[in-house]
């Protein structure tokens, strides 16, 4: 009778270290899950930072290359007004030195008049 009393002892002893094994495996399992999705999770994050932080940065020379092109524009164009105010200029001042060409031809004529009417 002792010997069975051991033996169901023992076979619940048995039992209550099968059931805790159990349970530790199945925790053990739940915390590998867990870890698992929290390091996929973290990558995820990294990729998706990684992605904006190189999307920034090609904004970044975007818009760089932008300013860089609208100021070469903006300089071409100031280069190109101030010719035309140079050229506009000189043809003015070829028009005016044309007019006291004239008027001095005219001067001239004038006074030939003046003189051949005086004799």
């Amino acid at each position: 009778k002792m010997q069975k009393s051991r033996q169901m002892i023992d076979e619940l002893t048995q039992f209550e270290q099968y059931k805790t094994s159990q349970k530790r495996r199945a925790f053990q399992q739940q915390r590998a899950a867990e870890l698992s999705y929290l390091q996929e999770a973290r990558e995820k994050d990294r990729r998706y930072q990684q992605r904006d932080a190189e999307r920034r940065q090609r904004e970044k020379e975007r818009f760089a290359q932008l300013v860089e092109a609208n100021y070469a524009q903006t300089k071409q164009r100031q280069l190109d007004e101030q010719r035309r105010r140079e050229e506009d200029e000189r043809i003015m001042q070829e028009y005016y030195r044309m007019e006291e060409v004239k008027e001095m031809r005219r001067r001239k004529e004038m006074e030939g008049f003046q003189r051949s009417a005086l004799f």
